[in-house]
């Protein structure tokens, strides 16, 4: 025995040298010609160097393009806001904007500011101010009712204005140690962007420098080495990981369906372009250990743009925006351009295209309030560091010939007013009523949302945000309801998300709605299903989920094979590299979980088979699998 075991670990080293090798060799021409299609496409996406001529609002309006059912409005000169890295806005349309004179690679200390404006007679022009907070490294925020969510790296921070008068009184660290502060190093491909889910969860864009133990309010701790999305409550309780693989993305478009998108960052010519991310959880997206030679293994964007430089995003679902421009947008500073998405569903995945919103010099974000009007930042005349006061500006949209409703004043409306606005047209305004709600004792609106989410006649955003709503506010006691729910295939899906969503509800959850959702038609509804039982993390479920290693939808085999790594589903996935009747694509999938699980027993069983194994192919699986 001995000596076959030496003999046989010097015939899986031979063929690992080989093949590592002959992959380098096949490799070297088409490395070569990816890199300079890589570099001249990069290329293509650096902004224009010709300096900016002065920063007066008819210079500054002169140089958007935008589509002609909007009117452009110059909101803020420099003078009244520079550096904006980010803008988030109230429903009413007060702009928060993230103020950053480091830019990406300065490291002063006292150079970020939160400002504050208001176009407080409606012309389309900030005539107020103010310093709503003074801190370093600004980068992404949200707006919520009386607060602003904001990551300055290294925490993650909520800024409360208790008194209504645009100055944060208290800070609140939800998150601390995400991200590296200026004493390490810059800004730059560190913790970004910040969005709100309609299930209460902060979605944190972070770029691939990760961070080493970050902690929320409720002592969880994680790490992440590389770039990815992280998600938080709004309490700064249940961090946890929920994509990873990406490498510079600076934020999350989420829709009111929870769908979530983002656009990446190039790696500089080195074969990682542009990528427009779909985020579903547990997923891998490859940068940078998979994506050039392991691509079978990692999810694949939606599409590949080539040279850029990828920031903001936002999901726009207003009634005043025409119906061609609502969806999802992402915004690039090396083209200099807000683009929109078209997203087909396709599977568990989209079919994207993308087309030019508005053009506007070194585009960082953009935000939309609840009367349909669109505000884009620039940072025009800007580089990498402090380079004098002049730098960029804010621009609002408003469409024209739309009269937009008056906003509600959220804290004086009855519950059931609140409940009434889960149905308006405004994703705004459905969100902050549900905000507003959940600050209250919600047990007396339990029947109008119960009501509303079970109702087949209803909006399906409407019906989504009434059960998580119901989770959010009554935890695993909203459980028997969202069972019944996950019968319903219109709403199935969020149901089943739903069930899982909280890492310390999962004691009594009903497996079988999970199960149930894996034997579903719809994609969707499949996938979430996938992933809450990795989420439940009950190993006797593996055998459902390995079926599904043999999926033809690319987004759901990857996801299965992610949710068995949870699971630990060893036994299992060797049950299946036994098989001789099974899939190609199913014995490979099963061979990615064994060789993520690095134990002993998953070595032993491999070397096991290898010893019986004399098929060459499956002999070659084996050997790469070890």
């Amino acid at each position: 025995m001995v000596c076959f075991l030496r003999t046989l670990r010097l015939e899986i080293v031979v063929k690992l040298i080989i093949i590592s090798v002959l992959s380098a060799v096949w490799a070297l021409p088409a490395l070569a010609q990816a890199e300079a299609k890589a570099k001249a496409s990069a290329k293509d996406g650096k902004p224009a160097e010709t300096p900016p001529g002065p920063a007066t609002p008819e210079t500054l309006r002169g140089e958007v393009t935008a589509p002609p059912e909007f009117a452009v409005h110059v909101f803020a000169t420099p003078d009244q806001a520079n550096y904006p890295v980010y803008v988030a806005v109230s429903p009413e349309g007060a702009a928060y904007v993230a103020s950053d004179g480091n830019s990406s690679l300065g490291t002063e200390p006292n150079r970020g500011r939160i400002l504050r404006l208001r176009d407080t007679d409606d012309d389309g022009k900030a005539d107020e101010v103010k310093v709503f907070a003074t801190v370093d490294s600004p980068r992404g925020l949200v707006w919520d009712i009386d607060r602003i969510y904001l990551m300055h790296p290294p925490h993650l921070s909520a800024f409360i204005d208790h008194d209504g008068d645009g100055v944060a009184d208290e800070q609140k660290i939800l998150v601390k140690n995400i991200g590296w502060g200026l004493k390490d190093r810059p800004a730059d491909h560190a913790s970004n962007g910040v969005t709100l889910g309609v299930d209460g969860w902060l979605y944190l864009a972070i770029g691939d420098f990760g961070f080493m133990e970050a902690e929320g309010t409720d002592g969880r701790k994680l790490q992440l080495r590389g770039g990815g999305v992280v998600r938080v409550r709004t309490d700064g309780t249940g961090l946890e990981l929920f994509s990873r693989g990406t490498r510079n993305i600076v934020e999350v478009a989420v829709s009111p369906l929870l769908d979530a998108i983002a656009r990446d960052n190039t790696n500089d010519g080195d074969g990682w372009d542009v990528r427009l991310h779909q985020l579903t959880g547990l997923e891998d997206h490859g940068y940078p250990t998979l994506y050039q030679n392991f691509s079978e293994e990692i999810i694949s964007p939606l599409m590949d743009y080539g040279g850029g430089s990828g920031c903001g995003a936002q999901w726009v679902d207003e009634p005043g925006i025409p119906v061609k421009w609502r969806g999802a947008m992402t915004v690039d500073w090396g083209r200099e351009a807000v683009f929109h998405h078209g997203l087909t569903p396709k599977g568990a995945a989209f079919e994207a295209t993308q087309e030019p919103f508005v053009k506007i010099p070194r585009a960082t974000d953009l935000d939309v309030d609840a009367r349909s009007r669109v505000y884009v930042t620039s940072w025009r005349g800007g580089k990498f560091n402090y380079d004098g006061p002049d730098i960029g500006y804010l621009v609002r949209l408003d469409p024209i010939g739309y009269k937009a409703p008056a906003v509600p004043r959220f804290a004086t409306l009855s519950d059931a007013e609140l409940v009434k606005l889960f149905r308006s047209e405004s994703a705004r305004i459905r969100l902050e009523a549900q905000r507003t709600l959940l600050r209250r004792d919600i047990r007396p609106s339990v029947s109008a949302l119960t009501s509303l989410a079970s109702s087949a006649s209803a909006p399906l955003a409407s019906r989504v945000l009434a059960l998580f709503t119901l989770k959010q506010a009554q935890g695993a006691a909203s459980h028997a309801l969202l069972g019944k729910l996950a019968a319903d295939p219109r709403v199935a899906a969020w149901a089943i998300r739903a069930l899982t969503d909280h890492p310390d509800q999962l004691a009594n959850v009903d497996d079988t709605v999970l199960l149930a959702g894996l034997k579903s038609s719809d994609a969707r509804t499949q996938l979430e299903a996938v992933v809450a039982l990795g989420r439940l993390g009950r190993g006797q479920h593996a055998l459902a989920l390995v079926r599904l290693l043999g999926s033809e939808d690319p987004v759901i085999s990857h996801t299965a094979v992610q949710s068995l790594v949870r699971l630990h589903a060893v036994e299992e996935c060797l049950s299946i590299v036994d098989l001789t009747d099974v899939s190609k694509r199913q014995r490979a999938h099963a061979l990615q979980v064994l060789q993520a699980i690095h134990e002993p027993a998953v070595v032993d069983g491999l070397i096991a088979r290898l010893q019986r194994e004399r098929d060459p192919a499956r002999r070659e699986d084996l050997v790469r699998t070890l």
